[in-house]
């Protein structure tokens, strides 16, 4: 496994200086600083110093080539997601073979869940797994549900869901008891019928509560130079530029989302208004973009443009100073942040409590960016693809100290 704790000083003791009202701070030795600002309303949460290092210690991996046999459940035809459970079992969703493949602690086969069809509890096209307290969800888009099973697969009811496809449907757990998704909601107000706009559906054990708004900042629509839409008879296409800045936006604990740029360490947690409610900084130094990566990417687009020559394309894309530094926002089981990013060192994962206080950060490895990892009781389980493409899952338990 690749590593680059090395680069990542330790710090032994873990100090926090925390303002109710106001702001301050006190210089710390050995340790993390944290200061609370809160003014009109909104809370400024800034950490800085050094955060204890822990390491990622592997425990199994599921869908290796060389374990592989003829017709083997582990022989992943898709992985679309993969969770874990209370008492560390690994739940992977092929969405290929529509099952669910569940292993103990150890990465030993226990069960699969699920089969083609639309009957009560069977899948046509698993799109997403998640938890709502002790009950598994499967997002399935063709039969336009949401299926509810216990974690031993008996099927517990649906739910109706929209049959709604794309990178960014999928299903989101923010804290105990709290699990989103991306919908549309349809007016027939206005013009033409109406219209749609995007929104969060949120789903509580006792069944679907409400929708949220989906926050998207008016700068989204077009971020300079990082990408170009291209129009012809033959189609539409896109090509974005895997340097340029983007925007991260997910759901978050009590009906607030998360919000932040890829190029600065800075989140914002938001009400559906788009109001700043908190925002959480750390001092991080971007990375420049090397000629070689930009020439690679300069390269990929030039042989994307020559397809749609004569096409009337739009936008453009630009080489950036700096690549992306955040690059994704997740949640453990516990409904605590865990912010992923890339630095010099490499990319990594920063570890929050409930106050937003940096408790620890970690050496992450380069994984399969279509499936989150899943992160519950000091493990965390990411899909990564081996030198011939095949997905695999891969378990580590969070350690102290590094190894």
């Amino acid at each position: 496994m690749p590593s680059h704790g090395s680069a990542r000083p330790a710090a032994y003791g873990l100090a926090v200086i925390l303002t109710a009202c106001g702001g301050g701070d006190t210089p710390v030795t050995d340790g993390v600083r944290t200061t609370v600002d809160t003014t009109g309303g909104v809370t400024r949460v800034h950490n800085a110093g050094a955060a204890p290092v822990r390491s990622l210690a592997p425990v199994f991996a599921v869908g290796e080539v060389g374990s592989l046999e003829e017709g083997s459940v582990e022989e992943f035809g898709r992985v679309a997601a993969v969770l874990l459970g209370p008492l560390g079992e690994l739940y992977v969703g092929d969405t290929h073979a529509r099952r669910i493949a569940v292993f103990d602690s150890t990465g030993a086969l226990l069960r699969v869940m699920g089969r083609r069809g639309a009957g009560p509890g069977e899948i046509e096209g698993l799109q997403d797994l998640g938890w709502l307290a002790d009950t598994l969800v499967v997002m399935d888009g063709p039969n336009a549900r949401l299926t509810r099973l216990s974690r031993n697969g008996e099927y517990g009811g649906q739910w109706p869901f929209m049959r709604v496809s794309g990178t960014g449907v999928r299903l989101y757990n923010a804290g105990v008891g709290e699990l989103y998704s991306f919908a549309l909601r349809f007016s027939r107000e206005g013009g033409g019928g109406g219209g749609s706009e995007p929104v969060w559906a949120r789903f509580l054990p006792g069944g679907s509560s409400d929708t949220i708004p989906r926050v998207i900042p008016g700068q989204v629509a077009r971020t300079e130079g990082a990408f170009e839409l291209c129009r012809a008879a033959n189609g539409l296409s896109v090509f974005s530029n895997p340097l340029g800045e983007s925007v991260v936006v997910r759901p978050a604990r009590d009906g607030a989302q998360a919000l932040a740029w890829t190029s600065s360490y800075r989140v914002a947690f938001v009400d559906a208004a788009g109001d700043t409610l908190r925002a959480l900084t750390r001092d991080v130094a971007p990375v420049p973009v090397s000629d070689a990566e930009w020439e690679s990417v300069a390269a990929d687009y030039a042989d994307w443009r020559a397809t749609w020559g004569g096409a009337d394309c739009e936008g453009s894309i630009a080489r950036p100073g700096t690549k992306r530094l955040l690059l994704a926002l997740h949640y453990d089981a516990r409904g605590r942040l865990i912010v992923e990013y890339e630095d010099r060192a490499g990319r990594a994962l920063d570890f929050y409590d409930d106050a937003g206080r940096w408790m620890a950060t970690a050496p992450f490895v380069e994984r399969d960016e279509s499936v989150d990892p899943a992160f519950r009781n000091g493990r965390v389980a990411v899909v990564r693809r081996d030198s011939l493409d095949v997905q695999r899952v891969e378990v580590f338990r969070i350690a102290d100290g590094e190894q």
